[in-house]
């Protein structure tokens, strides 16, 4: 029963992404707040998808480990954008000719920042840890570590494939 669930997951999310690839080659930088909000649930969808073909869950690991991640990947988005938000404060502060003081207290506080992300992180690794086989823990650290490069990737390949048509 609970693999014939994961597989249904597993489709539906395979439809997602194959409609999620082609939204995100599309998509602009300038579709404002609400256009990037869609293109990050559509990767993190996309996300999903590959982590369920490359860890290949079993059972209940699929609910274990999406409990952890969900949660983890809800304050990591809350801590990116606080990173997103300074960086472009020290930007514009920059841009704008601030300070020294003002620029090195914008640059400590984005390091602070820079700082939490990468503890985030590296709690959502030791909280999955448990979770997954010794192999799939190898295979999820592996795909975080390549998971960007991939969607630039398959972002590049859509936009020649929509060039030719």
């Amino acid at each position: 029963m609970m693999r014939s669930m994961v597989l249904i997951f597993a489709m539906l999310m395979t439809f997602m992404l194959v409609n999620a690839v082609p939204s995100v080659a599309q998509m602009g930088m300038g579709d404002g707040p609400q256009g990037r909000e869609k293109m990050r649930e559509r990767i993190e969808d996309l996300r999903k998808v590959k982590l369920l073909d490359v860890l290949d869950l079993q059972g209940d690991q699929v609910e274990k480990f999406f409990v952890i991640y969900n949660k983890h990947q809800a304050k990591f988005r809350e801590v990116q954008d606080k990173v997103d938000n300074t960086a472009k404060e020290l930007q514009g502060a920059i841009g704008r000719g601030a300070s020294d003081a003002e620029l090195a207290d914008k640059t400590l506080e984005l390091r602070k920042q820079i700082k939490e992300l990468e503890r985030v992180i590296e709690s959502r690794f030791d909280d999955l840890k448990p979770v997954l086989t010794t192999k799939q823990y190898a295979q999820y650290v592996v795909f975080e570590a390549r998971f960007r490069d991939e969607l630039q990737r398959m972002i590049m390949e859509r936009m020649k494939k929509m060039r030719r048509d």
